[in-house]
């Protein structure tokens, strides 16, 4: 479990987040919400490591972040977020690969190979694998990004005893570790291998999101969510993930935080938390919510308010039956 303990931050004068504390549990997805400038970003960011809080706590299981070795908290949670991209010319299956660097020690074995192949076929590009990553569309580089991580989280193997078999794509970058007359292999993956992990044994793993569809198409959107709830399901990831679109939170989130000006507006499964009247206060919308059979995933219809003033969702309707009568 992730506990976020009355975490408080604040830059440039200005309260980014206040008194937030929240919880997250490994199974299920989890969806931070809210409008632009409620602090989802700086929460995640801060439920993954990169930001220490002004005031309060996050602990992943019984130890706080700041207690665990960085490079055990790298194979225990990955990060995709926003901006993700590599500094150099690399290879769709080369950026990949970087999310194996927390499981090496300077070598590369074809088991890490395998890996990044499997979470290349998982997120759709097996194909593009030997293309330039600076050539890809940005819906592509983010499919790319989560494959990444999730071949970072893939712990099957830490312990193999192969050895240092040879280095290959990554350790090449780095000149002065590339052995005199080595040639990369041609085909450094074989035909078959373990897939990405199954197992649930062990520390629980964690999948942070930062705002995972945005630069998708809407078949990958629910692809992408798909993917990372069957993650879940079948090997226990913990998933946290920040969304702006409520229909897909509705769709794949079994929990949902809501936060309104850097504070905690409501937390609990998805759709209790998402009502109109919450949906309504939070973004300034009139909200709907319609099911299309009993026990259906629920659709949130939104309509702009026409003044500030927030009439319940009852009324709104009223008001346009009345109108269209005229």
């Amino acid at each position: 479990m992730i506990t976020v303990d009355r975490v408080s931050l604040c830059r440039s004068g200005k309260g980014i987040l206040d008194d937030v504390s929240a919880s997250f549990e490994p199974g299920q997805v989890s969806v931070i919400l809210g409008p632009n400038g409620a602090g989802k970003s700086t929460l995640l960011k801060i439920v993954s490591g990169a930001i220490t809080p002004d005031v309060g706590k996050v602990a992943l299981g019984n130890e706080t972040l700041k207690r665990i070795p960085h490079a055990d908290l790298a194979r225990r949670r990955a990060v995709l977020a926003q901006d993700a991209h590599p500094g150099a010319d690399f290879s769709v299956e080369e950026v990949v690969l970087l999310g194996r660097i927390p499981h090496l020690n300077g070598w590369e074995r074809p088991h890490d190979w395998q890996i990044c192949h499997r979470a290349l076929e998982a997120v759709g590009m097996e194909e593009f694998r030997r293309r330039r990553f600076p050539t890809l569309s940005g819906g592509e580089k983010q499919r790319v990004h989560l494959a990444r991580v999730l071949a970072q989280l893939d712990g099957t193997g830490e312990h193999n005893a192969l050895g240092p078999l040879g280095r290959t794509g990554l350790v090449g970058w780095i000149k002065h570790l590339w052995p005199v007359g080595f040639r990369k292999p041609n085909n450094p993956v074989p035909p078959s291998g373990p897939r990405l992990a199954t197992s649930t044994q062990g520390p629980s793993r964690w999948l942070l999101l930062d705002e995972p569809t945005s630069a998708l198409d809407l078949c990958h959107q629910h692809a992408v969510l798909a993917l990372a709830r069957r993650f879940s399901r079948q090997h226990g990831y913990g998933v946290i993930a920040v969304l702006h679109d409520l229909n897909l939170a509705m769709r794949y989130a079994d929990k949902a935080l809501l936060l309104h000006k850097g504070r905690v507006t409501a937390e609990g499964p998805t759709r209790e938390t998402l009502t109109c009247e919450r949906i309504g206060s939070v973004y300034g919308v009139c909200a709907k919510i319609f099911y299309e059979a009993p026990g259906a995933c629920p659709f949130i219809q939104t309509e702009a308010l026409p003044c500030t003033a927030l009439p319940c969702p009852q009324s709104f309707h009223r008001q346009n039956q009345q109108q269209e009568h005229r």
